[in-house]
């Protein structure tokens, strides 16, 4: 069985009076008064995560918002997928307003035959997965479509 512990010299340069030294110089830690701290510690850092997520989602929006097309007054845009050209998986960003009720990303060849719909159900910004295993290697149009407008449209490239 393994136990674990605390460098009790480390812990009295931080901590002092929860390091306790007895009649043969042996350091000792006092891990119960020391829960409460790291709960307390644990809490705040959770505090500031939920504060850094928060900023970080909202930068992400309005970063989204202002690199799609001016054309897009309703807010919604498309991205150009990442990595392109792929081979494996590739990535398309979107963003569509909440209030949008039904959208899809349409992947057509170069002849401009439709070959995939992946319809979105979750609004607001978000990411479509595209497996390239199910295409042939090629160039391809995506286009994103809400509310039955032509948002953007994009290339992308696979290669095998």
């Amino acid at each position: 069985m393994q136990h674990y512990g605390l460098v009790a010299q480390e812990v009295k340069q931080i901590l002092p009076n929860l390091v306790y030294e007895n009649a043969d110089s042996y350091l000792s830690v006092n891990y119960i008064e020391l829960i409460p701290l790291l709960i307390q510690a644990v809490k705040q850092q959770q505090t500031q995560i939920d504060e850094l997520q928060s900023m970080l989602s909202a930068q992400t929006q309005n970063n989204i918002k202002h690199n799609m097309p001016a054309a897009q007054a309703n807010g919604a845009g498309l991205l150009q997928n990442t990595p392109n050209p792929f081979s494996q998986n590739t990535k398309i960003g979107y963003y569509l307003p909440t209030d949008t009720r039904e959208a899809a990303i349409r992947v057509y060849d170069m002849s401009g035959a439709e070959i995939a719909v992946y319809p979105i159900v979750s609004f607001g910004q978000g990411e479509l997965t595209i497996n390239g295993g199910t295409f042939r290697a090629g160039m391809y149009l995506y286009s994103l479509i809400a509310d039955g407008q032509l948002i953007d449209t994009k290339q992308m490239i696979l290669t095998k």
